[in-house]
């Protein structure tokens, strides 16, 4: 049997969080988008955790068409979760959201004639994969996880919390080894998580499909930018974001501005951590905003984005997102995963504090040269469409019912 993927599916998304606003985290923003399109062609019902608040904006999705259940997100406690058995059989990032209300919703999923098909959406949500009899699923890891907790537990200097992490890991590599060859596909956005992935289970079914970008809300100004102003962006409690801007302080900025004592430079991102947050007490040639509604001033006021970091796996949406505004970029190669990108085509690739001030420099003082990135940024940007990214997700979905359907013969 050969099913196309324009024919009609009912598709079942179970996630860890309602996904609106769509900037809460990574899964949430690739959910955002996948249903937002597959909606269009395809019959989409969506199983979440939420809360009061997400009730509200549950029109952010009834107005494509997609089905919200939310089922109330349960509140538990990480000390009471260590001294419990449940720690030896069941990882932190799992435990925090399973409840017996959701395992009811899975199973109804699982016998009802009204899904062809399930998508597991993070591996938050992992725990319930057991309770899938019947249905075809796909798994979808976004990440690696196994190698973000233990990136976290190698830098960390907090014990209790390596100990976490590194428990955390142990966890989550069991899950890549031992799950990972029981889904009919997994997906995830690098092809560096697929390599992860795939050392600790070769036999896993593993489709690699990056995430996308809304290319007409990011997109290029017709003003020019302010040659004296460089930005970094990201959720500035997010670990990986705080060391990145914290390094940069402490090992670039000092270069930069002795040689452009008017540099100046926006850290844009919603709960800066205290450290970071003080850095414009420290510095008035450092802003840090704090959360803003819309991001694109910020970005079309740079010159330059800069994207320094050392922790991390999986796509960097908001690298896409300033590629798609035109911006020249100075980025680590850790910033990269999962794109295309090219050093002296696309951007510049930094690996040391003098690279970093090298190009930026270099940039700041060449307005041609920093423009060739710009074009060549968005070019590369408008490869990485959201309808592509959902079109890959159908491809995968098609090939699973097929599958699925040849397995019953």
């Amino acid at each position: 049997m050969i099913l196309r993927y324009n024919i009609l599916m009912r598709i079942a998304f179970l996630a860890h969080s309602f996904p609106y606003p769509a900037e809460k985290d990574g899964h949430t923003l690739i959910l955002y988008h996948l249903l937002k399109e597959l909606s269009q062609r395809h019959k989409i019902t969506l199983f979440c955790f939420g809360d009061k608040n997400d009730r509200i904006n549950i029109k952010c999705l009834t107005e494509f068409g997609v089905c919200v259940r939310i089922i109330e997100r349960p509140k538990r406690s990480l000390f009471l979760y260590y001294l419990s058995k449940i720690s030896r059989k069941m990882a932190w990032f799992q435990y925090r959201l399973f409840t017996n209300e959701m395992v009811k919703e899975v199973e109804t999923i699982d016998n009802c004639p009204d899904f062809d098909l399930v998508c597991v959406h993070s591996p938050f949500v992992s725990a319930y994969l057991q309770y899938f009899k019947h249905k075809p699923v796909v798994f979808t890891y976004i990440d690696a996880l196994s190698s973000w907790y233990q990136q976290f537990a190698s830098v960390t200097a907090n014990p209790l919390k390596k100990v976490h992490y590194l428990f955390e890991g142990h966890k989550a590599s069991h899950l890549e080894r031992e799950l990972s060859k029981k889904m009919f596909d997994t997906i995830v956005v690098s092809e560096i998580d697929k390599k992860i992935i795939s050392c600790l289970s070769p036999e896993a079914p593993i489709s690699v499909i990056p995430n996308g970008v809304d290319l007409d809300y990011y997109r290029p100004s017709l003003t020019p930018p302010d040659p004296n102003v460089i930005i970094f962006t990201g959720t500035m409690d997010y670990p990986p974001n705080a060391r990145a801007v914290l390094d940069f302080y402490n090992e670039v900025w000092p270069l930069l501005i002795k040689e452009r004592p008017e540099l100046r430079w926006l850290i844009v991102g919603k709960n800066p951590t205290l450290d970071v947050f003080e850095l414009q007490s420290k510095d008035e040639n450092i802003k840090v905003t704090g959360y803003v509604k819309d991001i694109r001033p910020c970005l079309w006021r740079s010159a330059v984005y800069v994207s320094p970091l050392s922790l991390g796996t999986g796509f960097k949406n908001k690298i896409i997102e300033a590629m798609a505004c035109g911006k020249a970029i100075v980025a680590s190669p850790t910033s990269l995963s999962g794109l295309t990108a090219e050093h002296g085509k696309h951007l510049l690739i930094a690996n040391t504090p003098q690279e970093y001030r090298e190009h930026i420099i270099a940039l700041l003082a060449k307005p041609d040269r920093r423009q060739k990135l710009e074009i060549a940024a968005r070019k590369l940007a408008e490869l990485f469409s959201w309808s592509q990214t959902a079109r890959q997700y159908e491809e995968v979905f098609t090939r699973v019912l097929s599958r699925h359907h040849d397995s019953k013969k």
